[in-house]
């Protein structure tokens, strides 16, 4: 749920990129709890989600990975 982001009626978050980019990927929410979401559509297996600093990013700035 850390990584969700709602936004005049969009639901989405932010994913990196292989071009180490954010981008904005909107999705559908099932059941979710405070701590966790079901997300029904709208990412893949292997999508790398942006949890820390996801309010601030705009579509296609560039990132640093931290792991």
């Amino acid at each position: 749920t850390a990584s969700i982001v709602r936004d005049e009626g969009e639901t989405f978050v932010m994913v990196a990129g292989p071009d180490n980019k954010a981008h904005k990927y909107p999705i559908a929410i099932g059941l979710m709890t405070r701590e966790k979401a079901e997300v029904t559509s709208g990412l893949k297996a292997g999508d790398r989600v942006i949890v820390n600093g996801k309010n601030e990013l705009p579509e296609g700035a560039t990132i640093a990975i931290q792991r």
